[in-house]
């Protein structure tokens, strides 16, 4: 069961990454039983502790991890808050609970170093999706990421055999074995440019061909039920007998990846889909999932409610259409066709001044944009601010949403256009006459798509 929830927090400096912040904000909560019922990269989408039963236990737990990921509390803060609310609703301790196979079974509850497990799992998860997604935005400048452990006696010796092996970006490696890959795991990941690939002298190694995978079987601590789930491991060398370094069952899933990386995957390769119709429906498909809609829904009215945010939270709201995106390039511009907004820009079209001067969208416009979007009667490109206007139907009679969405533009000295982790992003919504929005021979519009 799942309660899909949008809440932006603010946050002080020194904490870690926003990113980090919008990763946990990010997540719905899902009850479990047992952690290896929600897999890998569903964990990426999905905040989950196992045994707990009820929602607000649940609840509790997940709203302590937001507030120490939005005001950098400690451990110690962690525990602290929870345990007398936990013993209080008699999540604490152990307890003998009947299983789905009939026969009693001893749950371990909270504890203390229950609540450290659940604090340090989820803030390092947590603090390095956010750092990949900012390395990926910064992937043109620094592509070169060199896996760094924590050299000392607690450090795995797995994880020391992978220190300081640099990988290129978006090599496979990454997929499965971005930290964390394990429990406890501390290990980070650091970029370099071209430069500093040079000066340090680092070797980059190709994961092509040395990522292996095996089945490793897991028991059901409840039924006994013994299920196989594969898990991935790199080979440190060419030779037969070089060691390999296994990511532990249920990490063997970049969780920034999962949840930033999928739609950046999925623009890239509707770019390659030849077949124009095709591509047309795949875009289709995306943009009307129910899924995302909600996803977006719940992230929008979270913003609206508590009026905090920044350009750090966002949400996917849009994935351009083909002939669209291929006007643009024309125009000298480099579309990833992934287009998000930003917490920032919700508040910004929901200001005070936009209300006043009476361009403001409805509320229930904003709560429904990627739908907006998607029901588009035109697109136009802006000549004197260079970006795109979508022009939506409005509820009022002689009215019409302009959605501004801005693209990366072509450099003049551009060494490569890799655009990857850098969006198409909505900078504004305003309510606005059909007539102004009309691309006129004397108007500042181009009309670059059309609804037949």
């Amino acid at each position: 069961m799942a309660i899909p929830e949008g809440v932006s927090l603010s946050y002080a400096l020194g904490l870690p990454p926003k990113d980090a912040i919008s990763y946990l904000e990010s997540k719905g909560a899902q009850i479990t039983f047992d952690w290896k019922e929600v897999w890998q990269n569903a964990q990426a989408k999905a905040f989950t502790v196992t045994s707990v039963a009820r929602l607000d236990v649940l609840g509790d737990i997940r709203g302590a991890l937001k507030t120490a990921a939005a005001e950098g509390k400690t451990d110690k803060w962690f525990r602290q808050q929870l345990e007398p609310v936990l013993r209080a609703k008699g999540w604490w301790g152990k307890r003998t609970e009947l299983g789905a196979d009939g026969k009693e079974k001893t749950v371990n509850m909270g504890s203390p170093a229950r609540l450290n497990l659940i604090y340090r799992q989820n803030m390092q998860t947590a603090y390095m999706a956010g750092r990949y997604k900012q390395m990926l935005e910064n992937a043109d400048n620094r592509p070169w990421w060199r896996y760094v452990a924590v050299l000392d006696r607690r450090t795995r010796p797995a994880h020391r055999l992978l220190n300081g092996r640099t990988f290129r970006f978006d090599d496979p490696f990454w997929g499965s074995h971005y930290p964390p890959n394990g429990w406890g795991c501390r290990c980070r990941v650091q970029a370099l440019s071209d430069v500093g690939l040079e000066r340090e002298g680092q070797v980059v190694e190709l994961g092509q061909d040395r990522m292996v995978t095996r089945d490793v079987e897991l028991v059901d601590r409840r039924t006994g039920e013994a299920t196989l789930r594969q898990v991935t491991g790199y080979k440190t060398g060419p030779a037969t007998d070089a060691p390999t370094v296994w990511a532990d069952p249920g990490f063997s899933y970049n969780p920034g990846q999962a949840a930033y990386g999928l739609d950046m995957e999925g623009a890239r390769r509707l770019s390659l889909v030849q077949d124009t119709s095709l591509r047309a429906q795949a875009v289709q498909a995306l943009n009307g999932n129910p899924a995302r809609q909600a996803a977006w829904e719940n992230f929008a009215r979270g913003v609206l409610d508590t009026r905090h945010g920044g350009t750090a939270q966002a949400q996917v709201v849009h994935f351009m259409r083909g002939e669209v995106a291929q006007a643009v390039r024309e125009l000298g511009g480099e579309p990833v066709q992934v287009v998000t907004a930003s917490a920032r820009r919700i508040l910004h079209a929901d200001s005070a001044k936009h209300h006043l001067m009476g361009t403001a969208p409805a509320r229930e416009d904003l709560l429904r944009l990627p739908g907006l979007m998607d029901e588009a009667t035109s697109v136009l490109w802006d000549t004197e601010n260079v970006n795109l206007v979508y022009v939506c139907p409005a509820k009022e009679r002689g009215h019409v949403l302009k959605i501004v969405v801005d693209v990366p533009m072509r450099p003049k000295d551009a060494r490569g256009l890799k655009k990857l982790g850098r969006f198409d992003a909505v900078v504004n919504v305003l309510e606005i006459g059909e007539v102004d929005a009309r691309p006129l021979a004397q108007s500042q519009y181009r009309l670059l798509w059309a609804k037949e």
